[in-house]
This record gives structure tokens, C-alpha cells and sequence, in this order.
């Protein structure tokens, strides 16, 4: 897990450059610094992840397709 500081800057970064931040973690896994900013925004937010999501935007599609291709 990425700490709280480290994970503020790319937000931070994410937001100025109009980017799209998906934040993943496993609630059993601490981060090695200070950290716990995602656990506490899905306790405020009702925020977890049930099952496997796809992209849902036809552009991410292509993208994440022409990314994995060999």
C-alpha cells in the first residue's frame, strides 16, 4: 500500500492533469509508512469492491487491449 503523503502527491498530480486515478488495495495489508487513506475513504464512502470491474469506457478498452498485446 502506498502512503498517505506519497498517495496525496499523485492525486494531487492525477487531478491537475486531468487524469483518472482507480485506487485498489487489500484491507488485510498495511502500508509500510504512515498510511490507511483508503481504508478510511471506503468506511466513509461505502466504497468496496465486490467482484472484478471492466472497463466501461469504449476508449479504456482499446486502450488496456492495445497495452496487453504481445
Amino acid at each position: 500500500m502506498a502512503s498517505t503523503r506519497l498517495s496525496e502527491q499523485l492525486l494531487a498530480h492525477a487531478a491537475k492533469v486531468g487524469a483518472k486515478v482507480i485506487a485498489i488495495g487489500d484491507p488485510t495489508i498495511a502500508s509500510v509508512r504512515a498510511g490507511g487513506w483508503l481504508r478510511t475513504i471506503a468506511e466513509r464512502l461505502g466504497g468496496t469492491a465486490d467482484g472484478v470491474m471492466r472497463q466501461r469506457d469504449p476508449a479504456e478498452r482499446l486502450a488496456l487491449a492495445a497495452a496487453t498485446r504481445r
